[in-house]
């Protein structure tokens, strides 16, 4: 088990991870509260697709001109759906967020990530004076005294430099281990903390688009409806269980490989119509 200390770290680090999105849901919900809009649970997401095409061939092809509250709130929803595909996309790779951004933000990391890149350099650079010394000592020739004294030295500069580059690699081994150990004791943790929250703030955001493309959806073949270009088509009503019906009859629904999604957007259509 983490320390409590860790533990702590781990609670600041996704706290802050997700400000900003719990900063959007709170702003939306409030907005709710003080508008009395009610939330709706319908997994209108499934649907969206189908939501969105059919204001676009309404606004273009029927050019029905729609409110600019209608407007204002496509984009909004428009908005915020690419803003939760993106958040989804980088939030899943939970492993290079624990590796790249939550173990940096730990001291006892990064002083044995600086103490590795500082025996690693140290490594580099002795290897050159190692591989100077061998030759050098290789191609000595003493004669004199102080030959002979400055061919110990040399022996000994290289002698301290084996020894003191495998004290840097026993380091780097022990350093590495500590680590790993560190990784292994926070990883788990961090990880079902991190997807909990995940879930949680998930859940709230789509609420929030799911309840925007209701009201926008109703509000939308209330107005198209209410216009008299859509019986320049031969149209004398249209909803989105119609729209979707006639996008669906070319398709045989039964041998598509969305089959399992096609018979999610029938119970939802059928929910919205009881």
């Amino acid at each position: 088990m983490a320390e409590k200390s860790y533990e702590l770290q781990i609670y600041h680090f996704i706290e802050d991870y997700f400000k900003e999105i719990g900063e959007i849901i709170d702003f939306h919900i409030k907005f709710f509260i003080n508008n009395n809009i009610k939330t709706i649970d319908f997994n209108m997401l499934l649907l969206k697709k189908f939501i969105f095409q059919a204001f676009n061939f309404l606004k273009t092809t029927a050019e029905i001109s729609f409110s600019r509250f209608l407007d204002k709130l496509y984009l909004d929803i428009y908005s915020l759906y690419n803003y939760l595909e993106t958040f989804e996309k980088n939030s899943k790779l939970v492993n290079d967020l624990f590796e790249n951004n939550f173990l940096p933000s730990l001291i006892e990391y990064r002083v044995l990530k600086e103490k590795i890149e500082k025996d690693d350099k140290y490594i580099k650079q002795s290897s050159f004076i190692i591989s100077s010394l061998e030759n050098e000592i290789k191609y000595f020739n003493p004669k004199t005294k102080n030959d002979i004294k400055e061919l110990k030295r040399l022996k000994k500069r290289l002698v301290d430099a084996i020894h003191y580059t495998a004290k840097a690699k026993e380091n780097i081994s022990k350093h590495t281990i500590e680590i790993n150990n560190l990784k292994n004791e926070l990883k788990e943790l961090f990880i079902s903390e991190f997807k909990n929250s995940y879930n949680s703030y998930i859940s709230k955001f789509k609420l929030i688009i799911n309840t925007k493309l209701y009201y926008f959806n109703k509000q939308m073949w209330i107005e198209a409806n209410q216009s008299q270009n859509l019986k320049k088509f031969g149209i004398d009503y249209l909803d989105l269980n119609l729209y979707i019906k006639n996008y669906l009859k070319h398709i045989d629904i039964s041998k598509s490989k969305h089959y399992e999604e096609f018979l999610k957007i029938q119970d939802i259509l059928k929910a919205l119509n009881e």
